[in-house]
């Protein structure tokens, strides 16, 4: 009892003096304080406690019983204060890191947010004008470009805000998406599939394959007779996506972002990261695939 006494006023002095203008911010000070504050309380309630008893049941008073029980409550004050103090600063490093934790996930999110916004006008000015000139030229391969456009869009608007999404799924888009692409390019982008017969219980991160099928063709010359091959393919509990490297002569305008928020985004997602590896007739990025049991 008289320990669960001196624990419960140690407590109260302690939460009450940590706000103190003068504690709040000097550490150092801070702790200072708060022992010598909690020995000074559990002396002054060890004297009391050794007085009373000494009254009680021996019907007498020695002052060095007294002092002794001072002592005594005040290495306990001072034990109950700096386990306090750990508890409470274990505590408050804990919620720290949840409060950075979630403020990088919302400027990431946000970041991502920024650039889906910034690459769709992008992507339906080029599929308009695409589809502006089949119209004239080939009516029945515009129909069919169109309904693959709405499919792709489709994907983009239902699916831009999830944080995962099955590879089954977004492979079905990248084959859509890529449809796309062949027409726009006269065959001079080729897509190899290299997957296994079960991809619907791996989970990916939305429009990931899109965002590095578009970095190859943007940073990689091609044409219909030297197409451009990309190869998508499962290896481990990867998704590698591998281009050949045929870098333009001339600067390419590009924001440098989408492939940096790739890799936040699946840090900040699962602890997880994406491997870049360039050869001299190879560019490759390797995504890690996450289970679903996982989540």
């Amino acid at each position: 009892m008289a320990s669960l006494a001196v624990w419960q006023a140690v407590a109260t002095m302690i939460a009450r003096l940590r706000t103190a203008p003068l504690l709040r911010d000097a550490f150092a000070r801070k702790i200072l304080a708060l022992a010598m504050a909690s020995v000074g309380l559990s002396f002054v309630l060890g004297c009391a406690a050794g007085g009373l008893w000494q009254q009680l049941a021996l019907g007498s008073h020695q002052i060095s019983v007294t002092l002794t029980c001072g002592l005594l409550y005040g290495g306990l004050g001072l034990l109950l204060a700096l386990l306090y103090e750990a508890i409470f600063l274990s505590k408050e490093r804990e919620l720290d890191v949840k409060i950075v934790d979630q403020l990088d996930r919302e400027r990431v999110q946000a970041e991502i947010t920024a650039l889906k916004a910034e690459l769709d006008p992008h992507f339906i000015f080029n599929a308009l004008t695409t589809v502006s000139h089949l119209t004239g030229e080939a009516p029945e391969t515009a129909r069919a470009f169109t309904q693959k456009l709405a499919q792709v869009y489709k994907y983009f608007l239902i699916n831009k805000d999830r944080e995962l999404i099955s590879l089954h799924d977004e492979l079905r888009f990248i084959e859509d998406y890529f449809y796309l692409l062949q027409i726009r390019y006269d065959n001079g982008v080729r897509l190899h599939l290299q997957l296994p017969s079960t991809t619907e219980t791996v989970m990916i991160v939305p429009c990931s394959l899109q965002l590095l099928v578009e970095n190859a063709i943007k940073h990689n010359r091609f044409s219909e007779r030297e197409p451009l091959n990309i190869c998508v393919k499962v290896i481990d509990s990867n998704v590698v996506v591998q281009n050949e490297l045929r870098r333009h002569s001339f600067a390419v305008e590009s924001t440098h972002i989408g492939l940096p928020h790739l890799r936040q985004h699946y840090r900040l997602l699962c602890n997880l990261d994406i491997v870049v590896q360039e050869t001299e007739h190879h560019y490759s990025v390797t995504l890690p695939l996450i289970k679903q049991q996982n989540l």
